[in-house]
């Protein structure tokens, strides 16, 4: 699946909407890859902390990484370990969170990308926010830009659809559908067709990743979310990081 010594970036974005799941699914590769004992970084580059509270507890006090210069030692002891409530024991991710102080969202992005890039972790995901409209995708440009994959995710809506699968010149494209909530069969089966008319005009593979009521308990200490949720979720997200985690 990994090929040793490849520094793997993956940016996640939905587009203009969020709430469909995206996150989840950030932590979930990120637990599947760290389970396979890569070395692994999550950024949470959103405002509100999503990722933060599931890994770290709510009103966790964050890394800065933008308030660290490179070269310091003081980078790598700033970043917080978090076992994975595994049977492997000694896997862990590693966390870094990276909202400025009293500031929504970020400070000073192009400083952010220069510290991830000189944490040279085999695979960092950067969960970056639900971005709402062209200049806040513009801002976040320098975080795609030092990325070599892009995990878009929509949930089984039009509207979400249309707004995440956008097109990253030059990078590798996954895709997610996603189910953060239930709907029906003939719901996901009709949202399918139209993934299927995206995937084969902009050449991207996507896994459809069924609801989980499980999901609902990821927390800070329920990380083990692979081991109680449904078969088919568990499926799904290892799938989805086998797409994202190799390089083809």
């Amino acid at each position: 699946m990994f090929k040793a010594g490849i520094i793997m970036i993956i940016s996640t974005f939905s587009g203009s909407k969020g709430g469909v799941g995206k996150t989840t699914l950030a932590i979930s590769i990120g637990i599947v890859s760290a389970i396979q004992r890569i070395p692994t970084l999550i950024v949470d580059s959103s405002s509100e902390g999503g990722a933060t509270s599931y890994l770290l507890g709510a009103g966790a006090e964050p890394p800065f990484l933008s308030d660290l210069d490179p070269g310091s030692d003081d980078i790598t002891r700033a970043l917080r370990r978090v076992p994975i409530l595994d049977e492997d024991a000694g896997v862990e991710l590693v966390v870094a969170v990276n909202s400025s102080r009293g500031i929504r969202g970020l400070g000073d992005v192009d400083k952010l990308a220069e510290r991830i890039r000189a944490l040279n972790y085999p695979v960092t995901i950067i969960d970056v926010p639900a971005l709402t409209d062209r200049d806040a995708v513009l801002r976040y440009l320098p975080l795609f830009e030092i990325s070599d994959t892009v995990l878009v995710v929509a949930e089984p809506s039009t509207a979400s659809i249309r707004s995440a699968m956008v097109t990253f010149s030059g990078k590798r494209v996954v895709a997610a559908l996603n189910c953060p909530r239930p709907y029906t069969h003939l719901v996901v089966d009709l949202y399918r067709k139209y993934m299927d008319v995206f995937a084969r005009r902009y050449n991207i593979p996507y896994v459809v990743v069924p609801y989980s009521r499980a999901i609902s308990l990821l927390s800070s200490d329920r990380l083990n979310i692979l081991s109680y949720v449904e078969p088919g979720f568990v499926q799904a997200v290892t799938e989805l990081a086998k797409l994202v985690l190799s390089k083809k």
